[in-house]
């Protein structure tokens, strides 16, 4: 448990992180931002549906913004997010997403203040899975790579949503793809700074998981607006879709779900440091 007296102020960030019927996974999210040794500027939670129900004050976050209802899923709840926010840059974590460790703000700091660059509009770093793996697989080198950016361990300038626009609500999963495709249609490969740092553990039981057809056809979509990436489309459908139909990790879920039970407990959830 990091002492209040050891803690910071991150005066350059905001963290958005939204909700909806995951009270449980949402409290997560906050304990895993309470615990940082530098805390973030401010704290906006969009939530709706039982998320409501939870007590935020609980969590000691100072500087933090409510939101509530957001109309058009999980992209209309971003914008809502990016909306109240004031800081110069921003992260979203999705309800259930955990910051790795207590110094990862503290890390992402760093970046910033280190980054010489002034054409860096966008910092990221490892997601990893609860299961196994991370996102993305290994360093991005291009602009194809920079596509698959996990939008959970980056933190984003704000300024970026008024060049390239906010999230598009008509996608209900793949909405983060699409603003890193116009992104990469407009910066090309510069302006990312990765650093070979895990930033998030996220369960990977989330809604990409459990609609994985939307989730590909809307990937699909993507490549296909956006002429750049087309050549990417070979891939998924080739191999992306082949690889998750013939993974054993996919029917098990599937079987688990069936019978209503969870693959993994909440008990192997890896709680903060």
């Amino acid at each position: 448990m990091v002492n209040s007296e050891q803690r910071t102020n991150q005066a350059d960030l905001t963290i958005i992180t939204i909700s909806r019927d995951d009270a449980a996974g949402l409290a997560l999210t906050l304990k895993s931002i309470s615990l940082q040794i530098v805390q973030p500027f401010e704290v906006v939670v969009v939530r709706c549906g039982t998320s409501l129900d939870l007590d935020l004050d609980e969590f000691g976050i100072t500087s933090l913004i409510e939101r509530s209802d957001p109309r058009n899923g999980i992209s209309g709840a971003f914008n809502a997010g990016l909306d109240a926010s004031s800081a110069a840059w921003v992260m979203f974590l999705n309800g259930g997403d955990e910051l790795h460790d207590e110094s990862t703000l503290k890390t992402l700091h760093e970046a910033i203040q280190s980054s010489s660059n002034p054409t860096v509009q966008i910092i990221g770093g490892f997601a990893c899975s609860l299961r196994g793996g991370r996102v993305p697989v290994s360093r991005p080198r291009t602009l194809h790579d920079n596509l698959y950016l996990s939008h959970q361990a980056s933190i984003f300038r704000q300024s970026l949503f008024n060049s390239v626009g906010l999230f598009d609500t008509s996608y209900m999963i793949r909405m983060d793809l699409d603003w890193l495709a116009r992104f990469g249609e407009r910066f090309g490969s510069k302006g990312v700074l990765f650093i070979d740092s895990n930033l998030v553990r996220y369960e990977p039981e989330g809604v990409s998981s459990r609609r994985w057809i939307l989730f590909y056809l809307e990937e699909l979509r993507v490549l296909i607006v956006h002429p750049v990436y087309v050549r990417r489309i070979f891939r998924v459908l080739f191999w992306d879709i082949p690889s998750r139909l013939a993974s054993p990790t996919t029917w098990k879920r599937r079987f688990f779900r069936l019978i209503g039970r969870r693959a993994v407990s909440c008990d192997q959830r890896i709680e903060p440091r």
